[in-house]
């Protein structure tokens, strides 16, 4: 019998994970990350589920690092003028780094989370359920670290499923709501955050491409590429951010045409199978983006140039293009 530590948030998922799992004869264990971000009541409802299925549970002081790993590297990419995903840097650093030390320190054969993702014969693959799929915010985890870790969830079809079997063995998360896309800013206001952390930004100009000063920015921060509603200037047809700059902390406006890039340079790669370079594969710009066929090719280490067939709408630097063969994860890397 295999030793398993099931992360939890307190939420349905972990706790469906932690059953099925022990349906499955696996020894259960369950352990919740303190970030410095939940409240209590998220950390006794993990212990809640614990309890009512009769498994072990505990609780593991990560604050420092989440602080120094995901916190402190969201802010500098937005005052660097990228968009980051810091699930991503969550899910490397902490989730199947920290957290798998730690498990496999105390015992464990194997880690769980409720990831709605597959893994079959070493290899990551899309879920099962399409719309819940979270193999983007995966790809970085390590090789060896993959072939320790469950994902029970990617067979369920919907997320109605899940709620039902968590409902039907009367857990006490079972009417939980779903969790935020981003955990430490549930407002979305990630202006204030920044600024609450030390990270002022000043005002600057909006310009066209040509550089003439089409009005004035609140702060780079305050805009993503490919925005167009809430700018604040008036130029007779549609506008959109197209660029961001650091150098004179200018956000540049343009067409919609503007948007759409033929390449990707990136960078971090990480690579869940061998592949031969240059390969071709299906690549996802950001999470809920579908993938474009590019034509994928190394420069040199971890980067790498991605070569669309056609041309990809607003890629961002910060986020994470991500490579697919089908349902299978074949890696990705940091846009840059």
């Amino acid at each position: 019998m295999k030793n398993v530590t099931v992360a939890m948030s307190g939420g349905v998922d972990s706790a469906a994970a932690c059953a099925v799992l022990k349906e499955k004869g696996y020894n259960v264990r369950g352990a919740t990350m303190r970030l410095g971000i939940e409240n209590d009541n998220d950390i006794e409802a993990a212990r809640d589920v614990c309890t009512a299925l009769g498994i072990e549970f505990e609780v593991y002081d990560f604050r420092e690092q989440f602080s120094k790993c995901v916190i402190t590297p969201f802010c500098r990419n937005y005052v660097e003028n990228r968009t980051p995903n810091p699930c991503i840097n969550c899910n490397i650093d902490l989730k199947f780094g920290a957290f798998a030390e730690r498990a496999f320190k105390d015992g464990a054969d194997l880690i769980a989370t409720g990831h709605y993702a597959r893994i079959e014969n070493g290899m990551l693959l899309t879920a099962k359920n399409k719309d819940k799929d979270q193999s983007y915010v995966l790809y970085g985890i390590k090789r060896d670290i993959l072939s320790r870790v469950l994902f029970p969830l990617g067979d369920f079809e919907s997320k109605n499923d899940v709620r039902n079997y968590v409902e039907d063995l009367s857990l006490p998360c079972a009417k939980r709501p779903e969790s935020q896309d981003i955990c430490f800013i549930p407002d979305g206001d990630y202006a204030k955050f920044l600024e609450e952390h030390g990270y002022t930004m000043k005002k600057g100009s909006f310009v066209d491409k040509s550089g003439k000063v089409l009005g004035t920015h609140k702060g780079c921060h305050h805009y993503t590429i490919g925005q167009r509603r809430g700018l604040g200037v008036s130029a007779g047809k549609r506008i959109f951010v197209v660029e961001k700059r650091t150098s004179d902390n200018s956000v540049v406006l343009g067409d919609e045409a503007d948007l759409y890039k033929t390449e990707i340079i990136c960078k971090n790669v990480n690579l869940l199978c061998n592949v031969d370079f240059p390969f071709t594969a299906d690549v996802k710009t950001r999470y809920k983006k579908n993938a474009n066929r590019a034509f994928i090719e190394k420069i040199d280490g971890d980067t790498v140039k991605c070569t669309f067939t056609s041309p990809e709408r607003a890629p961002c630097p910060g986020q994470s293009a991500v490579f697919y063969d089908g349902e299978r994860v074949l890696g990705g890397g940091i846009i840059i």
